[in-house]
C-alpha cells in the first residue's frame, strides 16, 4: 500500500503523541489550573468511557458510514477540539462538556487502526499487522510522554 500506509501510520503516530501528552498531564491541568477536585477528574473518565462503549458496539456501522480514513480524521478533529476547549474554560466542571470527544477520539482511532491493519495484512499475517499498529501507537506514546515531560 506504500504511500497511503505511510501516511496512515504517520497520522496514527502523531495522534498517539498528542494523546499521550494530554493524558499524562490533563489531571494536573484540571487540578492546578482549573481548581478541579479529584471527584471531577474521576467523573471525567466515566464520561469518556460511557461514550466509548456505544461507539464500539456500533463500530461496523461507523466504519460503513465514515470509512477508515473518515474515522481517523474525525478522531483527530475531536482530539484538537477537546484540547483547545480546555484552554477556554475557567469553570472546572465545563471539562465534562467536552469529555465525550475523548470517547469519540479513542474509539474512532481504534476502529480505524484495527480495520486498516486487517485490510492491508497479507493472509496469515493479520496478528503481525495488529502488532505493528501497536508498536506505532506505543512509539507515539513514548515520544509524547518524553517530549511533554510527563
Amino acid at each position: 500500500d506504500g504511500a497511503p500506509s505511510f501516511f496512515f501510520f504517520l497520522a496514527l503516530y502523531l495522534l498517539s503523541i498528542g494523546t499521550a501528552l494530554v493524558e499524562g498531564l490533563v489531571f494536573l491541568f484540571f487540578v492546578q489550573d482549573l481548581g478541579a477536585s479529584n471527584t471531577l477528574c474521576g467523573l471525567s473518565i466515566i464520561v469518556t468511557v460511557v461514550f466509548e462503549l456505544p461507539i464500539f458496539s456500533y463500530s461496523k456501522k461507523c466504519l460503513d458510514t465514515f470509512g477508515i480514513q473518515g474515522l481517523l480524521i474525525m478522531a483527530g478533529v475531536c482530539y484538537v477540539t477537546r484540547v483547545m476547549a480546555y484552554t477556554l474554560f475557567s469553570d472546572p466542571w465545563m471539562v465534562l462538556s467536552v469529555e465525550p470527544l475523548h470517547g469519540i477520539t479513542f474509539a474512532f482511532k481504534q476502529i480505524a487502526a484495527v480495520h486498516y491493519c486487517a485490510a492491508i495484512a497479507p493472509p496469515g499475517c493479520e496478528t503481525s499487522a495488529q502488532g505493528f499498529k501497536d508498536v506505532v501507537v506505543q512509539l507515539g506514546v513514548i515520544t509524547g510522554t518524553f517530549g511533554g515531560g510527563a
